[in-house]
């Protein structure tokens, strides 16, 4: 997908001092060193800082022991216009998620605008207009949102489609929550145009949600076969577990869980995947600001919850909020390693945890603290004020020049 524009830096900067380098490659979770290299905005080099070459580094942050990991990717939000959301009637939601660690998100459609249009041109501009707003608003100083994505009503033309992908539009939002059209013999024909042009296609899957949508299960799914099935553990009502047993089964798309869905079946089917070695099928979303609530963490607290009581390793539980979100969207962000955008961000034990560092904070159960938050080499905090207190802060220095 096309992203944000703006915000790069330039020059080289270094973090040091790292107890653990936190992948988001799920097959290869903890990389070996102690710092990262960033030169204009992008990772350079990994590895230890006695092997490195800090020459012209400008800046030096020191984590003081703490944990580095890629910037948490939200696979799933509802925007509105910018950073206002009607339907909680919030503003600044997007700088608030960047504020716990989520350096990015992805729209699954803008659905909850009073007023939105639903006639082919309205939701054609809707849809450009999200794309282009946000390839250069930066809230907070740094979020990324990658909100291109239209939501399907009937009399959409495949000149449109074409239309939209060169403005920008990459996505198709999960079929059935808030669209016109969810019956596979319907949105066949719009499904083929957008693959045609570019775009990945999402489904809602699970019960119906908001006003509008629609219940679709293992039926439909599988009839309208889209790139990527949405809430599989509900949003925020599951479906049948046979229905979601069978989707696993006979599909090999991406598949996400999400914070506002059903954490028993959250449970089951990181087991059931855990089982037969598909791990790298998850990502995770939020799903929000919607009418049960909005929480700036919920990418964090969904990492924690997913850890915590499926017994899976916290380096492991990260990259399904980081890697494998940022794989199933064609993403350049949700990794460290050279090239890619540096977006990191430094976890802390939280304050009065029994743990001894922010990986067991994680596996404990306990949401670890955020202190550095890092968006394209450019620094945003020194500590997310929305996640628990930091116990070591950063420390920031000049470098050699």
């Amino acid at each position: 997908m096309e992203g944000p524009t703006e915000g790069r830096t330039e020059g080289r900067t270094a973090i040091v001092n790292i107890g653990r380098i936190v992948s988001g490659k799920l097959s290869e979770p903890i990389l070996a060193g102690d710092a990262i290299l960033v030169q204009d905005g992008r990772i350079l080099e990994t590895g230890f800082e006695r092997d490195l070459d800090l020459g012209g580094v400008t800046r030096i942050f020191d984590v003081q022991g703490n944990a580095v990991a890629p910037g948490l990717i939200d696979g799933h939000v509802h925007p509105a216009v910018g950073d206002w959301q009607p339907r909680l009637k919030i503003f600044d939601w997007l700088e608030a998620m960047l504020q716990a660690g989520t350096t990015s998100a992805v729209s699954q459609g803008v659905v909850h605008l009073p007023g939105r249009p639903r006639d082919p041109v309205g939701t054609k501009c809707m849809a450009i207009l999200s794309a282009k707003l946000m390839a250069s608003f930066r809230p907070g100083g740094g979020f990324k949102g990658w909100f291109g994505t239209v939501v399907l009503e009937p009399g959409l033309r495949e000149e449109d489609f074409a239309e939209m992908s060169r403005h920008g539009v990459g996505l198709v939002a999960e079929i059935g929550a808030g669209s016109g059209i969810h019956k596979p013999g319907d949105v066949a024909p719009m499904v083929a145009w957008a693959r045609k042009h570019g775009m990945k296609v999402c489904i809602h899957f699970g019960g119906a949600a908001a006003p509008g949508s629609h219940t679709i299960g293992a039926g439909e799914t599988l009839a309208i076969a889209p790139d990527i099935i949405c809430h599989l553990n509900g949003g925020s009502t599951a479906a049948p577990w046979r229905d979601i047993v069978q989707v696993v089964e006979e599909t090999r798309s991406p598949l996400e869980l999400v914070y506002n869905g059903n954490p028993r079946r959250l449970r089951e089917i990181v087991e059931l995947l855990g089982s037969r070695g598909e791990l790298d099928r998850v990502f995770l979303g939020s799903d929000q600001p919607v009418g049960i609530g909005f929480s700036p963490a919920a990418i964090l607290k969904t990492v924690v919850m997913i850890s915590s009581v499926c017994g899976i390793p916290a380096e492991r539980a990260l990259a399904l909020g980081t890697g494998n979100t940022a794989a199933a969207f064609g993403l350049e962000e949700g990794r460290i390693e050279p090239g890619r955008p540096a977006d990191l961000i430094a976890l802390d034990r939280p304050l009065g945890t029994q743990a001894a560092d922010a990986l067991g904070s994680i596996e404990v159960g306990d949401v670890p603290a955020v202190g550095m938050i890092m968006v394209d080499g450019k620094l945003t905090a020194t500590r997310g004020k929305n996640t628990p207190q930091p116990t070591k802060p950063l420390l920031i220095r000049a470098g050699g020049g």
